[in-house]
């Protein structure tokens, strides 16, 4: 029964050599049209003699009845595009609030969700001073592939879009690749299966498991592979900044005259200065509350330093000096204009 087992483990690690070496020869088939087969014969799992070599130009021995090629895996014609889709896009808005509802509903609707999002520059007090134009919102927003050209066009009715990328990535030769590997590895966890179920002695049972372990690892491994295509396939992926703005990024447009670039600054230096002082204006109303306290403040100060210098003899004595030196230099300018020579 032992050498029944080695015998059935010597086949099993052939055949799982032909499985993988159709798997290649599929894939490559698949996205190259070629017909070829390429046979690799190996047995590291267990000792078992290697089968005999053809000779060069010979067609490959087919001693155990497999066939190079794996019937069960897809074929050119089965096999469908996989196609993962993103976008990186930024949005401009000038009514920020209903635009975010909006997004909400128009991703809802499409049958998207949204897997991050995040705002910031908002707090009560700019919101009360009535300032606008500094908050950003980011968005990573998961939608069904077949409605992601409807997602990224409808953007446009929520505002400007100055800056949109689209990029995909191609990974049908992956993962029908993973695919066929997958298929190979549950072939021969069936036949280890079955071999587990024949074992009469410990030694065989464990090299059997030791050998099955690795096997359901990595299908394991290479199920989580598929899902995550299936998933990244199935779900397109859209980063979007909105950003709160008073006006909206003007569009690229061809050189500008002279006069026209005159014009075109003037109208923005007098737009900034107006902003400036509504700003500034707005800022004085608000502030006066604690303004007029300071303004008080700061008189009181002056005040007390006034009365103490005015008790110092000495800065008396040059402020005096000072008020007759000024009263001098009138009198002066007076008699010039009159004529007269001033009196020693």
């Amino acid at each position: 029964m032992k050498k029944r087992v080695k015998l059935l483990s010597a086949l099993l690690a052939v055949l799982m050599v032909f499985a993988l070496a159709g798997c290649g020869a599929s894939s490559k088939n698949a996205a190259e049209g070629m017909a070829e087969t390429e046979y690799t014969y190996s047995n590291a799992a267990f000792d078992a003699a290697e089968p005999e070599m053809p000779e060069e130009g010979a067609p490959a021995p087919n001693p155990y009845g497999l066939s190079g090629r794996n019937d069960a895996l897809p074929t050119a014609q089965d096999m469908s595009e996989k196609i993962i889709y993103n976008a990186n896009i930024n949005l401009e808005t000038t009514q920020f609030d209903s635009a975010l509802e909006r997004l909400a509903q128009m991703v809802a609707e499409l049958g998207g969700y949204m897997e991050s999002s995040s705002i910031s520059g908002s707090n009560y007090g700019s919101i009360a001073r009535g300032n606008v134009g500094a908050r950003t919102a980011e968005y990573t927003i998961r939608v069904p592939s077949a409605n992601f050209s409807a997602l990224t066009g409808g953007l446009t009715e929520l505002g400007n879009v100055p800056y949109s990328r689209t990029y995909t990535r191609n990974i049908t030769t992956d993962y029908y690749d993973t695919q066929s590997r997958l298929d190979a590895y549950k072939v021969q966890e069936k036949r280890l299966l079955e071999m587990l179920s024949v074992a009469e002695t410990v030694e065989d049972m464990l090299s059997i498991q030791r050998e099955l372990t690795d096997v359901q690892y990595e299908i394991d491994s290479l199920t989580g592979t598929l899902r995550y295509y299936d998933n990244q396939v199935g779900y397109s992926t859209v980063y979007l900044n909105v950003q709160e703005v008073r006006e909206y990024t003007p569009e690229p447009t061809i050189t500008l005259t002279y006069w026209e670039r005159m014009s075109k600054g003037f109208k923005e230096s007098l737009n900034a200065t107006g902003r400036f002082f509504t700003e500034f204006f707005l800022w004085f109303v608000t502030s006066l509350p604690w303004l007029i306290p300071l303004g008080a403040a700061l008189a009181v100060v002056i005040a007390l330093l006034r009365r103490r210098a005015a008790r110092d003899p000495e800065r008396a004595r040059r402020r005096e000096e000072r008020r007759q030196a000024k009263a001098a230099a009138r009198a002066a300018r007076k008699s010039a204009k009159k004529g007269e020579t001033p009196k020693e």
